[in-house]
């Protein structure tokens, strides 16, 4: 079984970025994409949920990691 990767911190995340996967308490590892000031996660369902992001660090995540990292079967259901 290959190492699990280590969440990084989010204020080291890139502010532009078309999949990275994102560690959210309640949602657990969902995959999204970075646009400057937000992020965004389509579901299933089709909605799209969005987070601003905050410059006080106050982001509803755990961590991030680049989307290479994990395997897309990692997603918590």
């Amino acid at each position: 079984m290959p190492p699990k990767p280590e969440w990084r911190r989010m204020t080291t995340a890139p502010q532009t970025i078309d999949r990275v996967w994102l560690r959210h308490p309640t949602l657990g590892t969902i995959l999204a994409e970075g646009r400057a000031g937000r992020w965004y996660y389509p579901n299933a369902s089709g909605q799209v949920w969005r987070w601003y992001r905050s410059e006080a660090g106050l982001e509803p995540f755990e961590g991030w990691l680049p989307f290479e990292a994990l395997a897309p079967e990692a997603v918590s259901k």
